[in-house]
């Protein structure tokens, strides 16, 4: 027996010959008119593609395979056009019609059917390395590249004529003018867009010259089968492609804006899918809410300027008044609850000078505290409490609840440094002790520091703000170890009359008795509040100049100001950090402006209402490229941009095709993408046709015509049926570029329609059956795997379109040990699954779904023990052996049961052997299990077949 090696040349040869040779360069000459034989069996003497083989058959000495019966041929149709296996109703209606049409009605059913074009979106995905991630340095999700996927489908589903598919994919944003293209033109560009990049690549023209390089490499590959990438350090090593060449492809690329941005990780390319006019006018609408935002932020800002700044030049009333009011009141350490469940904790979330207490075990969540009220009245509830989400607590006294919910707080994280009080809200308690109780509404609480129980009357000051008054109290209470707390405390405590010596006794220890003692002493907790209140003002005045003094100066602005001298900037802290005396948020202090002022903010937040109202929904976006800034890029010496030829090498396509003329004159304006995408289905240009003719037919047969469908150079397979390619080329343009009538000729070919049966004869004559004497038989690929069993069991949702990704836009969908975020377990067809680079799913990892990284001419068919395994182990394969069984168990004894098993998954019945080995099978399983049990076993060993997954 010859080698194939040897045979493949010499069956070449007829063909090459007639091309001037048998090293000529043939893809790069014009299709030639073939001249189609007459055969003289009339079987055979049918369509052309039945002729040219059956005479090459004839030369060869081989006889061609009988027609398959017609269970095989819907089979082997129903997988090849759709993916998805035939129903036995759908066999049955098959079988029963005697028209000579038959054949070509299921035909036309199967590619008139959406799952056609999902399947056929399946193959043109391989080659286009379309992916749900970007893979390499940062993984990052495409959360928008499913759109590129769904325009594939409806592509096809539309069967749009393949010169039209492939100009929008290369320049899709260059037609969109045009109504039939409108915004799919930008979708379809996803195409270029949605290849690895390695974004965090520092040195970024090095980035995106790599990017270009992906592109041309893709499209030569893609569309006229040729490695152009090969070119770009040195010229080509052989076929006709010099290193001129692809600068002068490259030149059109990198007039093409890939990347949004080129940050330290950059971001690809996307935009609205919206028209120009509809993106201008929002962004108008935006630009006038922005504005109208911007005054009503000014305008609060001055606002709440001036009355912090009042309640500064205050503080000393304010001081007074808190003092008294703690003096009236309960203050509690969270810590010190008298029953709880809580955890106290002074080292992770908490400190040695601010214990919290938390959530530290399943179950309700409650602490409770001892409070000796002296008169009775209306008190109010103050809560120190530190929370990064929503978590409401309820407040209870003496069992019987007082405030339904409450500190439902955000402070922007659980540290002490988030801490900060909180109105818990008011209630009526009689004199004497009570139990006061905090439950968790939710299944955690905020971290709890400290509350204050103060009875609620009037302020003694006319003019000061009862908030304002609580949260001195409050601080006084919790932060009695800052200085300047605790030297209030300890001069003021006491009897009234006593206040002078308590004075005396502090003068001479310097620091802040030096400060707040010196000179003529204070003669009353007034006088010293007094001067507090300078100390305050001289610190929040050195805190606005410090402020003013670095605004747009530094990188830090954004950092709170600290103050170099050590009591400005003791007062300062106790001022206005977190937990501070006037540490409150604006929407705090907003009811406490005057009238007027109040007045002049609703107006203009009336008006940023509608602003906000008119501005248009963001349309959803799409991974894309657009022409940018237009260049002709010289030589890269090996390669490098870093080393230059002298002279740029004007935009163009490679010169050997030149010679088949009407090479295409890109413009000056423009990156010159629309003008290569035209030329390349222009009707003097042949690879296109060719490539895309050999790769319909490659899925039809499992192999091409050129068994190398992305490289028809040099180093690529030899055609050994080159004058039927050039026919089918030259049909699928005459017929309009549709790929469904091309699809069409070929399966209703007697060519395609034989059996898979391999003679002695034609193995010894054509051992790769490359002179197509038989049928391939062939593994169905990953994804037909999975649907099929999902179709069986009753359990595939045939829902078109739309992301099963939950990984938002340009999050990271993998982490740094490549662990998989993405789910599996839809029961959508599986070309909706996520695609995640470096993390496939291990279906399609056991079943030759290579590295989607890089455009796929062709899956392999290895037949592995993984896959076995897979098969019989994957929890999948049982779930849905458990869903056909059940739809067996609906039936009413064993033999209709194994019948319909059969009938299912093969779309024949058993043959005796079959049977009888079925019912031993179920009689094993039964003595160890039920009915379900037992024929969910057996659906899932039917899956395990190699006649499931096999097509003849």
């Amino acid at each position: 027996m010859r080698s194939s090696a040897l045979v493949v040349p010499l069956l070449a040869i007829g063909w090459l010959q007639a091309q001037s040779g048998p090293d000529t360069d043939w893809a790069f000459r014009p299709m030639r008119t073939v001249a189609v034989p007459t055969v003289a069996n009339a079987e055979w003497n049918g369509g052309a593609i039945d002729r040219v083989v059956y005479a090459r058959l004839q030369q060869a000495g081989i006889t061609p395979n009988p027609r398959a019966d017609r269970r095989t041929l819907l089979r082997r149709a129903s997988f090849v056009l759709t993916g998805l296996p035939p129903t036995p109703a759908e066999l049955d209606a098959f079988v029963a019609d005697p028209s000579p049409d038959a054949f070509a009605e299921v035909v036309d059913r199967l590619l008139a059917s959406v799952h056609h074009a999902e399947h056929q979106a399946r193959h043109w995905l391989d080659l286009a390395r379309y992916s749900d991630s970007n893979g390499l340095d940062e993984n990052l999700a495409f959360a928008n590249g499913g759109r590129y996927r769904d325009w594939v489908v409806q592509a096809h589903a539309t069967d749009l004529p393949f010169d039209r598919f492939v100009r929008m994919q290369i320049a899709g944003d260059l037609l969109a003018d045009d109504p039939a293209v409108g915004l799919d033109g930008h979708v379809a560009t996803g195409f270029l867009a949605l290849g690895p990049r390695m974004l965090a690549e520092q040195d970024k023209e090095k980035l995106v010259l790599d990017t270009v390089d992906e592109q041309i490499d893709l499209v030569g590959r893609t569309f006229l089968g040729l490695t152009l990438g090969c070119a770009r350090c040195h010229d080509h090593k052989f076929d006709p492609i010099s290193q001129r060449d692809y600068y002068a492809l490259a030149g059109i690329f990198r007039s093409t804006k890939s990347f949004r941005e080129l940050g330290h990780v950059s971001q690809w390319f996307d935009r609205e899918l919206a028209t120009d006019a509809a993106i201008a006018a929002r962004k108008a609408a935006e630009t006038a809410r922005d504005a109208t935002q911007a005054d009503l932020q000014q305008a609060t800002t001055r606002a709440l300027d001036a009355l912090r700044h009042e309640l500064v030049a205050h503080t000393g009333n304010y001081l007074l008044a808190g003092g008294e009011l703690l003096a009236q009141g309960t203050f509690l350490q969270a810590e010190a609850a008298t029953a709880t469940n809580l955890h106290a904790d002074d080292r992770h979330w908490g400190s040695a000078e601010c214990v919290v207490l938390h959530t530290h075990q399943g179950g309700p969540q409650f602490a409770e505290w001892r409070v000796q009220v002296a008169t009775g009245g209306r008190q109010h509830l103050m809560v120190r409490c530190a929370s990064a989400e929503s978590r409401p607590m309820r407040v209870s006294i003496d069992g019987a609840v007082a405030i339904a919910e409450t500190l439902g707080v955000e402070t922007g994280g659980w540290m002490p440094v988030n801490q900060q009080w909180h109105d818990a809200g008011t209630f009526e308690l009689a004199a004497g002790e009570h139990v006061l109780r905090l439950d968790g509404l939710a299944a955690s609480i905020p971290h709890l520091d400290a509350l204050l129980l103060t009875p609620v009357q009037p302020v003694a000051d006319v003019g000061l703000v009862p908030p304002v008054v609580r949260q001195f109290a409050a601080v006084l209470g919790a932060m009695d170890r800052h200085p300047l707390v605790a030297f209030w405390h300890e001069a003021t405590r006491g009897a009234a009359d006593g206040f002078a010596a308590r004075t005396a006794a502090l003068q001479g220890k310097g620091g802040l008795a030096a400060l707040l003692l010196g000179g003529l002493p204070p003669a009353s907790p007034r006088e010293l509040a007094a001067r507090y209140q300078t100390l305050f003002a001289s610190a929040a005045a050195a805190a606005g100049a410090a402020t003013a003094a670095r605004k747009d100066k530094s990188k830090d602005d954004k950092k709170p100001v600290r103050l170099d001298e050590p009591s400005l900037e003791q007062a300062r802290a106790l001022l206005f950090d977190h937990g501070g005396l006037l540490a409150f948020a604006d929407a705090q202090l907003r009811p406490f402006l005057p009238a007027a002022t109040l007045a002049e903010l609703d107006t203009l937040q009336r008006d940023l209402d509608g602003k906000r109202a008119a501005v248009p929904e963001r349309a959803p976006t799409a991974m894309c490229v657009v022409d940018d800034a237009v260049r002709d890029l010289p030589v890269h010496l090996r390669g490098n941009h870093l080393t230059l030829a002298a002279d740029a090498v004007p935009r163009g396509v490679p010169a050997v095709f030149a010679s088949l003329g009407g090479t295409p004159a890109l413009p000056k304006n423009r990156s010159g993408r629309a003008e290569f995408a035209a030329w390349l289905c222009a009707p003097e240009q042949p690879l296109a046709a060719r490539v895309q003719a050999n790769r319909i037919w490659q899925r039809a047969f499992g192999h091409g015509l050129v068994r190398s469908p992305s490289n028809f150079g040099r180093r690529g397979d030899l055609p050994v049926h080159g004058d039927l390619l050039d026919l089918l080329a030259a049909d699928f343009r005459a017929d309009g570029w549709s790929q469904k009538r091309l699809w069409r000729r070929i399966l209703l070919s007697r060519t395609w329609q034989q059996t898979s049966d391999c003679s002695e004869a034609q193995l010894q004559k054509d051992p790769e059956n490359r002179l197509l004497g038989r049928q391939h038989r062939n593994r169905i690929p990953a994804e037909a795997i999975r649907d099929a069993m999902l179709a069986i069991a009753g359990d595939l949702d045939r829902t078109v379109g739309g992301s099963l990704l939950k990984t938002g836009d340009r999050g990271y969908v993998t982490n740094d040990q490549s662990n998989d975020g993405a789910r599996y377990d839809a029961k959508r067809r599986s070309l909706y699954l996520p695609i995640i680079r470096n993390a496939m799913f291990d279906l399609f990892e056991a079943f030759d779904y290579a590295d989607p990284s890089v455009h796929l001419e062709q899956r392999a068919q290895t037949s592995v023990a993984p896959q076995a395994l897979w098969l019989l182990n994957a929890p999948f394969v049982a779930e849905q052996g458990k869903g056909l069984a059940a739809r067996a168990l609906a039936l009413a004894g064993d033999a209709e049961r194994i019948d319909f098993l059969w009938r299912e998954c093969f779309v024949r019945v058993p043959s005796p052997a079959e049977r009888a080995a079925a019912s031993a099978w179920l009689a094993t399983a039964r003595a160890n299990g039920d009915d379900a049990g037992a024929f969910a076993g057996l659906a899932a060993a039917l899956f395990a077949t190699n006649e499931f997954v096999h097509v003849d």
